[in-house]
């Protein structure tokens, strides 16, 4: 069981940085196989990695927001991620910004518009990975802790 447990809180972190697998999620359910329920943090990090999954699809919708940028924008920007994935890293931030940026000009925005909407959208994704990483990072910590 313990190799299980260990082997979704590491899914859970590499799910930080692949935007196809809920690393959130597969830490809490890392977690969740722990049997802990009778520790008090249990709970509290079980209730963030929810937040943390909820919080990973705001926060790049509120970066486009506060640049002024569209939906069209965000959409490229998620479409342009994916298929960067294909290629590298690398190709997933650069498919993120050009997926943006075409997006925004689709819309008809002008190009220092769309280059600033597709900035944002890089920097929502950042910081969403940031917030993931932690995440799983700081419950791994927890549960090595505490099964260890």
């Amino acid at each position: 069981m313990e190799f299980l447990i260990y082997a979704l809180l590491i899914l859970g972190l590499l799910g930080s940085f692949i935007p196809i697998l809920p690393g959130p999620l597969i830490s809490a359910a890392g977690l969740l196989l722990t049997g802990l329920y009778d520790q008090p943090l249990f709970w509290v990090w079980l209730s963030a990695g929810v937040l943390v999954f909820a919080l990973d699809y705001i926060i790049p919708a509120w970066f486009t927001k506060i640049s002024g940028g569209s939906k069209a924008g965000s959409r490229g920007a998620f479409i342009g991620m994916l298929l960067g994935i294909v290629f590298t890293p690398i190709g997933m931030i650069i498919g993120l910004l050009l997926g943006a940026f075409i997006g925004e000009m689709l819309a008809r925005q002008n190009e220092a518009k769309a280059l600033r909407s597709a900035l944002f959208a890089l920097l929502g994704f950042v910081t969403g990975v940031a917030l993931k990483a932690s995440y799983a990072i700081a419950v791994g910590v927890w549960v090595l802790r505490q099964i260890g």
